[in-house]
């Protein structure tokens, strides 16, 4: 086909790219002023148009949202120019313009929905976190937002109907060539509030976007502080080979071993931790007859992270991105690979699908255990929504009938159980004794529900826990029975907690916040632990190596954590916390201090726990030199996981990974009062944590 006139076609190309500028800049205004609409609706402090400096911040992220959206009508208009050189393909032109304004809106239109019901916009990483989803997530997604998904689809729609008769419009238009200068400073003015990424990424979804695909550890602000320490290298790979030879000569005790992992279960539902309600009898029979930890908290608020940095005494944090496992190119050391090192059974019975973002790649790591999760049962699986699980009084069945074929070989079991996680449903004919339990139809979802329906995940939350509880006691009353119980080392644990409307916001993998971070620990073995509340603040980390100093085994170097039998610091023990789901957050205690950096949205934290517990205080500015001083160390300790897990696999083929950093001088615990109370809690256990045969 013969090309069009010369002239004719740079016309209509310079009209075509002003148009696409054009409508860009209108289209993202409407959708940036509709974006602060939704803000000022919403209930988050600090976004409300109260100031001149908020009302400042409002207009320059609907002028960031119409600068963006011109800069790509501009690039679209300019890739399709090569379209309308020929005759046979200028009439698709329109249409493409279209499908790429569905595709912006739409993207758009769902951020600001997510920001609306989670409280932070789309991300690189939640983006990556639904692609490594199963089929039922997305499923599970498509029916709990049908109206909302509906409304931005009618939107998309219709908006790129329009876009597409605007642009057929102009390109069959004879008008004369119109002037670029005017768009151009329009696109450079929107651009130019791009300067204040930082300040507008919690009230843009443009940048909140961009700035999660940014490695968030390279910027120079981060590099001002002089207090940070240097991270310390983990040992040499070379270090662990006689970790077994050294283990068993130390002839330490063999118990049985009973790890039980809960979902989603914050501390404050405990009933030793004073919870009103009789949800937790079992759990509150064991934790009063053994160690009662009262200040432990998860490494992360996402079971993907959490669950694996527990077993394996590695914090999850390996670059900037979300890490599903698929490359797994650094040592670790499982809690069943040195359990079968000392000549234990493993075995790993569980109600979850542990194929969720990867999370069964980790745990392969060649060591023979017996295996079983959801995908291996044939029966009725119970829905939650991201998956599939087994009922959990099945995984009691299948562990009881692996329990009762053990012999003489001492045995560690793991069993991970699930109805306590998001909607909280249980098996039919199960006793539900806490009632209102059904929530109104549309309102209840995993991202948001409103307070009327508070009372009812509450309900349901406390049914399903007596469920799970109910399942402990069976396994208690086996071992009861076949005179186990005196030599079996319990340690039962959440992998994180849960939110019901504190900081306005439900479930979890949102915060770091205490009532989504903070986790029962319960280690009971009657044989050689006499009962005790412990004040000392744990880590996850630290889970692994406790275990292992209770058996008289060295610790391993391939671990992060320490035994929390270990010898007390001058300092308190710091504990790291990291998400990277639909958000990235990181955190770090150092009690009584906690900060939190919320990289998403730039934003920095400081609380003090003793005098704040529920976190309702930020002390960032008032304390600032204890703000920085924390910042300062996490962000060393998150740069030091980032450089070992980075491209250059040196390190990796040569040491373990990087000691976690202690807490800054600034917060030693001869600044303050609580911490010393801390310390002698940690004298208590250290002097006599074990107390022999018969004990």
């Amino acid at each position: 086909m013969p090309a069009l006139a010369e002239d004719e076609t740079r016309g209509q190309i310079a009209a075509f790219v002003s148009f696409s500028v054009r409508a860009g800049a209108i289209g993202g205004g409407l959708l940036g002023a509709l974006n602060q609409l939704g803000l000022q609706m919403g209930p988050e402090p600090g976004l409300s148009l109260t100031s001149f400096a908020a009302v400042l911040r409002a207009l320059a992220a609907v002028i960031v949202s119409a600068g963006f959206c011109a800069f790509l009508g501009a690039v679209t208009a300019m890739l399709c120019a090569p379209l309308l050189w020929h005759r046979r393909f200028r009439s698709a032109v329109p249409w493409v313009f279209g499908a790429v304004a569905i595709l912006w809106v739409g993207g758009y239109l769902t951020s600001v929905v997510l920001r609306a019901l989670s409280g932070t916009y789309l991300s690189f990483t939640a983006i990556e976190f639904g692609l490594n989803g199963n089929a039922h997530l997305f499923d599970a997604a498509l029916e709990t937002f049908r109206a909302p998904l509906a409304a931005v689809a009618t939107v998309c729609v219709a908006l790129g109907l329009l876009a597409t008769a605007g642009a057929r419009r102009t390109l069959q238009s004879r008008q004369p060539v119109p002037q670029l200068r005017g768009p151009a400073i329009a696109l450079g003015v929107g651009l130019l509030p791009v300067a204040f990424a930082d300040d507008l990424s919690s009230t843009s979804p443009e940048l909140a976007l961009a700035g999660s695909l940014m490695p968030p550890l390279t910027r120079n602000s981060e590099e001002s502080s002089t207090t940070a320490q240097q991270a310390v290298l983990g040992a040499s790979l070379d270090s662990a080979a006689d970790w077994p030879a050294r283990a068993a000569a130390q002839n330490g005790p063999r118990p049985k071993i009973l790890f039980v992992l809960l979902e989603s279960v914050p501390e404050r539902k405990m009933g030793y931790a004073g919870y009103s309600r009789n949800v937790t009898p079992n759990l509150d029979r064991l934790g009063r007859a053994g160690l009662r930890f009262r200040q432990v908290w998860a490494t992360a608020t996402h079971s993907n992270y959490a669950q694996m940095a527990l077993l394996s005494s590695l914090f999850p944090r390996r670059g900037a991105g979300l890490d599903v496992y698929k490359h797994i190119d650094y040592p670790r050391v499982l809690l069943p690979d040195l359990t079968s090192a000392l000549g234990y059974e493993a075995a790993a019975i569980s109600s979850q699908d542990e194929r969720w973002q990867g999370m069964l790649r980790f745990q392969d790591t060649g060591t023979p255990i017996y295996r079983f999760h959801a995908a291996d049962h044939p029966g009725p699986h119970v829905d939650i929504g991201s998956e599939l699980a087994v009922p959990d009084h099945i995984t009691a069945d299948h562990a009881l009938s692996w329990l009762g074929r053990r012999t003489s070989k001492p045995w560690a079991l793991a069993v991970t159980f699930q109805a306590t996680h998001f909607p909280y449903r249980l098996p039919a004919g199960e006793p539900q004794p806490f009632a209102p339990n059904e929530p109104a139809p549309g309102t209840f979802n995993y991202l948001r529900y409103p307070e009327s329906e508070l009372a009812v995940a509450q309900n349901r939350f406390d049914n399903a826990l007596a469920y799970v509880d109910r399942q402990i006691g069976r396994l208690y009353a086996f071992l009861e029975a076949t005179k186990q119980l005196e030599d079996t080392l319990w340690v039962i644990t959440s992998d994180h907690g849960e939110l019901f409307h504190e900081h306005d916001n439900v479930t979890h993998g949102k915060t770091l916040y205490d009532a989504e971070a903070r986790v029962p620990l319960i280690i009971h073995w009657p044989k050689q632990l006499e009962p005790r509340e412990v004040v000392e603040p744990v880590s996850h980390l630290d889970v692994v190596p406790t275990v292992l100093d209770l058996l008289d085994a060295p610790e391993h170097p391939a671990h992060q954590g320490s035994s929390v039998f270990a010898q007390p610091e001058r300092q308190p023990r710091p504990v790291y916390m990291n998400i990277q789901g639909l958000r990235t957050v990181e955190g770090l205690v150092c009690y009584p201090w906690k900060v939190i950096v919320d990289r998403s949205a730039r934003r920095v934290r400081l609380f003090n726990l003793k005098n704040d517990p529920d976190e309702q205080l930020d002390l960032a500015k008032g304390e600032l030199k204890i703000a920085e001083s924390m910042r300062a160390t996490l962000h060393a300790q998150m740069r030091a996981q980032h450089a070992y897990y980075g491209k250059d696999a040196s390190l990796r083929a040569t040491r373990f990974a990087p000691r976690m950093l202690a807490c800054p001088p600034e917060v030693s615990r001869e600044s303050d009062p609580a911490a010393k109370g801390i310390a002698q809690g940690r004298d208590g256990i250290s002097a006599a944590p074990k107390l022999g045969p018969g004990g």
